[in-house]
């Protein structure tokens, strides 16, 4: 069965639509979400943008709601705008003043959109009804629910907050469920989100072949970090699981005495915008604000000697981790748990020389705030590596050569790390099978699934993973958790 997210800020509309779904032997599973509405009197384009926005942040399967009040003596508004109209009249405005003009007509209808991230399936349904000339306006209902008798399917004349559970039955909602159902099942896409009778065969669908591959490339993974063949290249994914500003926002902060941050982001790419900041301020100026705002404070202390996800990490136990992080949170939480000497941290070529064989080496591949030299921010720092003579950069090709990598966190846009798997890939075609690892696979999990980015990684021996979890830190923390217990297993 695969997952379908309905995806909304508010509970009583999720639990209504959660409802209706069960009727039809569909499970909606929330994710909650408050998405700025489009100012528009075209309804379609507003769920539309609604959907575009929802699917940005989970990339899943899912379906968004966008219901309207329309009342004849307000001449058919709130309209799309219902939710924040009613929020500033509420109804017992409303009903004085459709008493004021002896106009009590009035519909309710509802838009729901299904998106996959191919594209949009939008369905309607509409109630006819009216306004009641008195109404109990202390009554705990969702929203003008009070306020609203529909026409069709009422014999005892009631409100939808007094039909008794009805409303999911006949409602607008329903009726837009109804249509939208039938879309699905005529595109053959509705099947896949049904919850399986008990005892009723299971097909072998294409969702489920999905998760036997996943769990077969997971469990391959495993296999690999148990016989120490893995090394991990951790990205800013990572450090903001415990609440650590990521690049965009360091950015910001670094010119919020000039910028809006939002504008800032408009002038061009994050190495750009860093060139600018270097050239604007001076290195010595961004140095001191980027020490300020990478130290490990006592809130930061707190999340990260909870954090399961470092936990689930360490727990891994692979030799070698790469970071592009400047941060310290790696080392501070080898050196919590497990001592001062269970790592080596490498910055410099300097560093290199001092590492220990049975300790953890931490790479800090972009430089470390300790060494203002050492950073890599701006672009012309980056195409400063991009000969790839480095120390850094010929140590991790040395690497990629002898480990299968593993990238968290990590959207792997970096194209200095694209050119090195790239280059890495082609000398292992070029010179034959390496016999001590005959298939050198890498990895990377994404919090958020991507088929696009799937397809064109495999064509580089980069396997996708994915957590189940649309939240991205739950996500993750699951996919490490699931994963180092697999290769404890193993270890037994």
């Amino acid at each position: 069965m695969g997952k379908l997210y309905f995806v909304t800020g508010n509970t009583n509309k999720f639990k209504e639509m959660e409802a209706i779904a069960k009727l039809d032997g569909i499970c909606l599973e929330r994710f909650s979400l408050s998405i700025r509405e489009l100012q528009t009197k075209d309804v379609e384009d507003l769920v539309k943008k609604k959907a575009f926005e929802a699917f940005k942040e989970i990339r899943r399967p899912l379906i968004i709601e966008h219901t309207m009040l329309k009342i004849d003596a307000f001449n058919q508004l709130p309209g799309p705008q219902t939710s924040y109209i009613y929020s500033q009249l509420g109804d017992q405005i409303i009903v004085e003043f459709c008493r004021h003009r002896n106009q009590f007509g009035a519909s309710a209808e509802s838009l729901l959109c299904y998106c996959d991230g191919k594209g949009y399936i939008i369905a309607r349904g509409e109630e006819k009804g009216r306004i009641p000339e008195e109404a109990d306006f202390k009554s705990e209902a969702f929203d003008w629910d009070r306020i609203f008798k529909p026409d069709e399917n009422n014999e005892e004349d009631a409100t939808y907050a007094d039909r008794n559970g009805k409303k999911a039955q006949y409602s607008m909602r329903r009726k837009a469920w109804d249509n939208l159902k039938r879309e699905m099942e005529e595109k053959g896409i509705l099947e896949q989100y049904k919850i399986p009778v008990v005892g009723e065969p299971l097909s072998v669908t294409d969702d489920r072949r999905k998760e036997t591959e996943s769990l077969s490339d997971l469990e391959a993974l495993a296999d690999l970090i148990s016989q120490k063949k893995v090394m991990l290249f951790i990205g800013a994914g990572i450090s903001r699981s415990v609440k650590m500003p990521l690049w965009k926002e360091l950015l910001k902060s670094l010119v919020e005495d000039e910028f809006d941050g939002d504008l800032f982001e408009t002038y061009g790419d994050n190495m750009v915008l860093a060139e600018y900041i270097r050239k604007q301020y001076g290195n010595e100026a961004v140095y001191q604000k980027m020490k300020k705002l990478f130290t490990i404070g006592e809130d930061i202390q707190r999340e990260l000697e909870n954090s399961k996800i470092y936990k689930a990490i360490l727990e891994l136990g692979c030799p070698v981790i790469y970071t592009t992080n400047y941060d310290h949170l790696l080392e501070s939480y080898y050196k919590m748990k497990r001592g001062a000497d269970s790592y080596d941290r490498v910055v410099t070529i300097e560093d290199m020389g001092k590492v220990r064989t049975q300790t953890t080496r931490i790479m800090k591949f972009h430089g470390d705030i300790s060494d203002e030299d050492s950073i890599v921010l701006a672009e012309s720092e980056y195409f400063g590596r991009m000969d790839f003579q480095n120390f850094m950069d010929v140590q991790l090709q040395a690497d990629m050569l002898r480990y299968h990598v593993l990238f968290l966190g990590y959207s792997l846009s970096d194209i200095n790390v694209k050119m090195l798997l790239y280059l890495a890939g082609k000398r292992r075609r070029s010179q034959g099978k390496c016999s001590e690892f005959p298939d050198m696979k890498n990895y990377i999990f994404t919090a958020t699934p991507n088929q696009i980015q799937k397809a064109v990684f495999e064509d580089n021996q980069i396997i996708t993973l994915w957590g189940e979890n649309a939240d991205k830190e739950a996500g993750t923390e699951e996919f490490l958790l699931r994963l180092s217990e697999l290769v404890r297993e193993r270890q037994k």
